[in-house]
C-alpha cells in the first residue's frame, strides 16, 4: 500500500513506463504539454521512432483547465484532461511511447546522437530533440502562501478542487484566461467568486466570450487593482487579506479556497545552452 505517494512513485507502482526499451530514437520530446504531444504525433505519423518524456502527468497547464472553448475543432469546448487523453491516445495509435513521472536534468549535444539523461539515472539517445517543457506557474507573491499551498491555496481548478469548496465563497486571482475559466467554473458550485485583478480591466488579457460571461454572473464579483496581502490559518486556510487599491481599503475575508492563475513564464533551463542571439 502507498500512502501519500509521489507522482513517480505511483507510475513505477503501475509500471506505466516498463515497456520503455533503450533504443535509439528518431525523435525525443521533452514535455507531454498540448505542443510536446502535437510534435509527437506529427513525428510519429510520418514513421519515425518517437519518445516522449513528461516529469508529471501529461497535459500540461492546459490539462488543469476545467473547460477549454477557444481551441481548433472543437466548437462545444472540452475539459483539459479530455484533450490530453485525446491527444495521447493520437500519438499511441501512430507508435509513440510515453515516458511519465521522469525528469530530465541535462542534454549531452555534443555529438550525435544527442544523450538525453534523466534524474533517475535514465539515458536515452536521440538524432534529434523537442524541448517542449511549456510554462510555470507564477506562484502568489506573499511570503506565507508556501505554507497553504495544497491546504486552501491551489494552482488548479479541477472538478476535484471544486468539491472542496461546494457552496463556499472562493477567490480566484488573476485577469487572462485561465483565472477567467476558473471563475465561470466554480460559479457553478461555489456561493460567490471574487475574482481579483491587478490591472484596471480584463480585455487586455481575457478573451471577450469570457469577460462577456463573467460580467453577467450573479455569483462572480470582479475587484480590479486588488491584490491578496496576507493568508492566514492553522492547518487549513481560513481568511485572506486582499488590498483594493480602487477604494483604498483593505478587506478580510474568511475565504478557505483561493484559486491562482496569476501567469506564467518559460521554464529554460535546458534549452538556454541552444540559443542562438544577435
Amino acid at each position: 500500500m502507498l500512502r501519500n505517494p509521489s507522482i513517480a512513485e505511483l507510475a513505477a507502482c503501475l509500471d506505466l513506463n516498463i515497456n520503455i526499451d533503450k533504443s535509439v530514437r528518431d525523435v525525443l520530446v521533452i514535455g507531454a504539454g498540448p505542443a510536446g504531444l502535437a510534435a509527437a504525433v506529427y513525428a510519429a505519423s510520418e514513421g519515425l521512432k518517437t519518445l516522449v518524456i513528461e516529469k508529471s502527468a501529461p497535459g500540461g497547464q492546459a490539462g488543469s483547465s476545467s473547460k477549454i472553448e477557444n481551441y481548433l475543432g472543437f466548437p462545444t469546448g472540452l475539459s483539459g484532461q479530455e484533450l490530453a487523453n485525446r491527444s495521447i491516445a493520437q500519438a499511441q495509435k501512430f507508435g509513440a511511447q510515453l515516458m511519465v513521472a521522469q525528469s530530465v536534468v541535462h542534454i549531452d549535444s555534443s555529438r550525435q546522437p544527442y544523450k538525453v539523461v534523466l534524474e533517475s539515472g535514465l539515458k536515452f539517445n536521440a538524432r534529434s530533440i523537442v524541448i517542449a517543457t511549456g510554462a510555470q506557474y507564477a506562484r502568489l507573491p506573499v511570503e506565507e502562501a508556501d505554507a497553504f499551498t495544497g491546504r486552501g491555496i491551489y494552482y488548479n481548478a479541477t472538478h476535484m478542487e471544486a468539491q472542496l469548496c461546494h457552496s463556499e465563497e472562493v477567490v480566484v486571482v488573476g485577469g487572462g484566461n485561465s483565472a477567467g475559466q476558473a471563475a465561470v467554473f466554480l460559479a457553478q458550485t461555489s456561493s460567490m467568486v471574487h475574482l481579483l485583478v491587478r490591472s484596471k480591466k480584463l480585455s487586455e488579457s481575457m478573451s471577450q466570450y469570457l469577460i462577456a460571461r463573467i460580467e453577467a454572473h450573479p455569483r462572480i464579483e470582479i475587484h480590479y487593482l486588488t491584490q491578496i496581502v496576507a493568508p492566514a490559518g492553522a492547518a487549513h486556510l481560513e481568511r485572506i487579506e486582499w488590498r483594493d487599491d480602487s477604494l483604498g481599503l483593505e478587506v478580510t475575508r474568511p475565504v478557505r479556497h483561493v484559486f491562482v492563475n496569476g501567469g506564467c513564464s518559460a521554464p529554460h533551463r535546458l534549452a538556454r545552452r541552444f540559443l542562438c542571439s544577435g
